[in-house]
Parts: structure tokens; C-alpha cells; sequence
């Protein structure tokens, strides 16, 4: 089951977020970090699709994408997962947007 195709954007991450974060994942410690220990890390292609598809459709931005993909691979939680708990998503309405901005000024 495919659960997005933009294989660019996963490529990405892999070369960006992934890279940046290996040599934080033993910190406290001299070792370097084997391969074996990253196949044994809980992230799997189908959770950076799944983060690549939350950043493509708009619900969250790059940027939270970058601080989710941490998450992910120090935690080994979802995407989807994260978005929801921390609240995440981003709101793209504007009438509601429009809303909230003219109640926070009524109320100053």
C-alpha cells in the first residue's frame, strides 16, 4: 500500500533531517554509531511518507515537519501521532483565522 508518492521529499529528509541527526543520537558517548543501530531505529518508509504527505497537503509546514521527523526518530511515535498530541496542524480557513484575529482584538 503506497501511502505517498514524492519520493524527492522523502529523499530529502533522508539527506537533511536524518544525516543532521545521527550524530546526535550518541551525544554521551564515544561510539560511533553502526549501521545496525540505525536499521534498529522506528522509523520505516512508510512513517517519512506518511510525514512527507502531512507537509504536502498542507497540514503541517517544513518546518514543523523538520522538528516532527526528531521526534519520530528519537521516539519512534508517528507523524500523525505527534501532530495530534503537540497540535501541530496548521489552520489554512480563513474565516475562521479571520474569526480568532477579530475576537483577540475585541477583547484588547
Amino acid at each position: 500500500m503506497v501511502v505517498h508518492n514524492n519520493p524527492r521529499a522523502i529523499a530529502n529528509i533522508i539527506a537533511n533531517d536524518l544525516l543532521r541527526e545521527l550524530p546526535n543520537v550518541n551525544q554521551n558517548s564515544d561510539k560511533v554509531l553502526e549501521i545496525e543501530e540505525i536499521n534498529g531505529r522506528k522509523i520505516s518508509p512508510r512513517d517519512l511518507a506518511e510525514l512527507v504527505k502531512l507537509t504536502d497537503d498542507g497540514v503541517i509546514s517544513k518546518q514543523i515537519a523538520q522538528g516532527i521527523f526528531v521526534e519520530m526518530f528519537k521516539m519512534g511515535k508517528s507523524a500523525n501521532e505527534i501532530v495530534q498530541v503537540q497540535g501541530l496542524k496548521q489552520n489554512a480557513n480563513y474565516d475562521e483565522l479571520l474569526e480568532i484575529c477579530q475576537s483577540a482584538i475585541e477583547k484588547n
